[in-house]
């Protein structure tokens, strides 16, 4: 048996208690803690609608391309929204590395607007981050 974290209770007097859900269990059951005792544990309520499943990709063609021609690739139709966004995740990332190298060769000038755009980098790989951890965090669904 395995307790996620313990968080802090919003039941009106448990305040400053702690609610454990024990998740590998034959019966999973929150816990109750003050100050280390156990206060209370009860049954956890199943859910009646399960979490919608995270959707997939479809086709959409990319590139951009002046030369009157459609474009030269197509994001595969399909692939998992976790599995995407972790391609994302990567992209960004070698996007901001290779920028920050960049920042070497160039001119003081324009030093100041490339800054921005790695930032902008920057911050788009946080929330795809964070978007990861939240589906990685969501246990799976039972059956």
């Amino acid at each position: 048996m395995a307790a996620v974290r313990g968080r802090l209770s919003s039941l009106p007097g448990l305040e400053n208690a702690r609610v454990y859900h024990l998740a590998y269990s034959r019966h999973p059951i929150h816990v109750v803690v003050i100050g280390g005792g156990i206060v209370e544990h009860f049954p956890m309520v199943k859910k009646i609608v399960p979490d919608p499943p995270l959707p997939s990709t479809s086709t959409r063609p990319f590139g951009r391309c002046d030369a009157g021609h459609d474009p030269l690739f197509t994001v595969n139709p399909n692939i998992s929204a976790e599995d995407a966004l972790v391609h994302v995740a990567l992209y960004l990332r070698s996007a901001y590395e290779t920028g920050y190298k960049a920042l070497d060769y160039m001119r003081e000038e324009g030093r100041g607007m490339f800054w921005s755009n790695l930032h902008a980098i920057e911050m788009a790989e946080g929330v795809v981050e964070a978007i990861l951890d939240g589906i990685e965090s969501t246990p799976p669904p039972r059956k």
